[in-house]
């Protein structure tokens, strides 16, 4: 057990990190279903930069690691929630892709705060 934890951190932070692969796993699937061609590509290369992105981010500013995973996780299950699996839902030319964008905006710092109270 020392071994997993010297990896994954306290036994709590486990189901943070299995939750943030599950969320970045649905919304790259959603990528792929929804979208083709060009689009599809460079919409799964930048979802896929996000990993590395927030590793560096975190290195780069000190801001720590533990707090973007909590806010790249809870904006992941929420673009699952609002979308339906499908985020190209929030480019809906209809005017309803705005209305999934407040909604994504406001879930995510609702996940966010439950989030962070529940592990920290």
């Amino acid at each position: 057990m020392g071994t997993l934890q010297a990896y994954f951190g306290p036994a709590a932070l486990i189901p943070l990190w299995c939750a943030a692969l599950a969320g970045w796993g649905m919304v790259a699937s959603g990528i792929w279903r929804g979208l083709t061609g060009q689009a599809r590509r460079a919409s799964l290369f930048a979802h896929v930069l996000t990993l590395g992105g927030i590793t560096a981010t975190s290195m780069l500013f000190g801001y720590g690691l533990l707090q973007t995973t909590i806010a790249a996780t809870a904006g992941w299950w929420a673009l699952v929630a609002v979308t339906g699996a499908r985020p190209e839902r929030l480019l809906d030319p209809e005017g309803r892709g705005l209305v999934r964008l407040a909604a994504w905006s406001s879930l995510s710092v609702v996940l966010v705060v439950v989030m962070r109270q529940s592990l920290l």
